[in-house]
């Protein structure tokens, strides 16, 4: 196995795992809601965080908080999304973190399709930065509600104004990640 420090952008639905550790317990999904059969294993659900996950509340400060609550404990922990519908505006989950984290997606993590909210910053929606020891994972999908921009594309467009680049769905930085 290589050890690689880098960054890099993955602009597509994806399951990713960026793991240096193994857990030996296991998962369960059931009535949308995370079992792990490990009592060493803290668990903290975004819906705790007051998350509504109805698509259309912005959730963006509940994912905050939980990513803050998981990350800054020591052992290992869960974030778990559950089967629902989470709106998230763009965001960054920071670390270093204390923990070995996982990130344990049932349900769909939704981008805004208003425009606006990315005028900080048009070129990311969901960073992870400086973030070891981390696995994404679970049947669940990030959608970067890539239609909004492709209607709005100057490709597609031929009246001003038409956009010219889109955030990226998902961004590492400064990583390390075992191959």
């Amino acid at each position: 196995m290589a050890l690689m420090r880098h960054s890099f952008s993955l602009c597509v639905l994806l399951v990713l795992s960026l793991s240096t550790s193994c857990y030996s317990s296991s998962f369960q999904e059931n009535d949308s809601l995370l079992l792990y059969t490990s009592s060493s294993v803290k668990m903290v659900s975004v819906d705790d965080f007051g998350a509504k996950g109805n698509g259309a509340a912005d959730d963006t400060q509940a994912f905050q908080k939980a990513w803050k609550a998981a990350c800054s404990s020591n052992g290992a922990h869960v974030l778990l999304v559950p089967k629902k519908n989470y709106l998230v505006k763009p965001i960054t989950f920071s670390g270093p973190c204390k923990s070995q984290l996982t990130m344990q997606i049932y349900g769909s993590i939704q981008a805004s399709d208003d425009r606006s909210v990315y005028s900080k910053d048009l070129n990311h929606w969901i960073i992870f930065d400086n973030v070891q020891n981390l696995l994404v994972q679970g049947p669940g999908t990030i959608n970067g509600n890539g239609q909004i921009w492709w209607q709005n594309s100057c490709k597609r467009k031929q009246t001003k104004p038409c956009g010219t680049s889109a955030p990226t769905a998902v961004t590492f930085y400064n990583a390390i990640t075992w191959w």
